[in-house]
């Protein structure tokens, strides 16, 4: 467990403003999903924002971190569900 948090210690280095966007879209999704239900409008050709900052968070984890860190953050990470990388995303984005 101590590895594991040492790895996703590597999170805040890897955010950035793209990542705020994303996670602000994540935190509309719900309201979107009801609109397209009210207005039968038609939104699965959107990417759900909770994939979308999980890859994020690995494509820039890949451009910032040396190979070996990123191996070890990318198992940390994936080990992860989307809900628990949302929260983690959130608490290091209010800390930087």
């Amino acid at each position: 467990m101590e590895a594991f948090n040492f790895e996703l210690g590597s999170l805040w280095v890897i955010l950035n403003d793209d990542t705020r966007k994303i996670l602000h879209q994540l935190e509309s999704w719900g309201e979107l999903e009801y609109c397209a239900c009210v207005y039968d409008l038609d939104i699965e050709s959107i990417a759900c924002p909770s994939q979308t900052l999980s890859d994020h968070v690995i494509e820039q984890a890949k451009g910032r971190l040396p190979k070996k860190r990123f191996m070890a953050f990318e198992r940390a990470w994936m080990d992860l569900d989307l809900i628990e990388q949302e929260r983690l995303v959130s608490l290091a984005l209010l800390n930087t």
